[in-house]
């Protein structure tokens, strides 16, 4: 996330679609820009996501016999 709000300020903004005949207020373009907002939200959207599906496969593998578990890898 640092390195993707580094490189929005340093690269200067620029127009996404050329195709679009430019006007003097640029619009119909799309400017790419890091959100802070959007990075906090997904950062703790995805951590989640990862905590829960390695939660259940852990707490499964814990309550069965170390040699069992073990079988089947």
């Amino acid at each position: 996330m640092a390195v993707a709000m580094l490189l929005t300020w340093i690269i200067p903004p620029a127009a996404f679609v050329w195709r679009v005949p430019q006007s003097l207020n640029h619009e119909g373009d799309i400017f790419l820009r890091a959100s802070t907002s959007v990075m906090i939200i997904s950062f703790s959207i995805l951590s989640v996501v990862g905590i829960v599906s390695g939660f259940f496969p852990a707490l499964k593998a814990s309550r069965m016999d170390p040699v069992e578990a073990l079988r089947y890898e």
